[in-house]
């Protein structure tokens, strides 16, 4: 019988091919994906879209909201923003605006009311 080789010690990811460094490695059992192809795995499953679809998104530099260029961690993080009632992915956002998106209970009405409140303007 072979040696069994333990993940830690691949130096391929077995879903792009592309060799990885240390810190870009991560684990999933016996097999081993890079970072970037386990988030866009998990979005596949989570939000049940194509593999296109979540690499789209993935590769998505701003927020489609307030423009702001991505980070890796804090406000600024990729949200995939998705409708609640039908699950339908409405594309990447910051964390800012899709925590924004939440505390108004996603309704465009009161979102609309928040507008007219911040242009001082009298409600209808």
């Amino acid at each position: 019988m072979g040696t069994i080789r333990k993940p830690e010690h691949r130096d391929y990811c077995s879903c792009c091919k592309k060799e990885k460094t240390k810190e870009e490695k991560l684990c999933n059992s016996w097999t081993f994906e890079c970072r970037d192809c386990r988030v866009i795995t998990k979005n596949i499953y989570k939000y049940k879209i194509s593999r296109k679809e979540s690499e789209e998104l993935y590769n998505t530099k701003n927020c489609n909201i307030c423009n702001v260029i991505f980070t890796d961690k804090g406000p600024k993080r990729r949200c995939i923003d998705h409708c609640h009632e039908t699950g339908k992915v409405r594309g990447a956002i910051c964390r800012n605006c899709n925590s924004g998106i939440g505390m108004f209970g996603e309704s465009i009405e009161i979102m609309k009311l928040a507008i007219k409140h911040m242009r001082n303007e009298k409600k209808p």
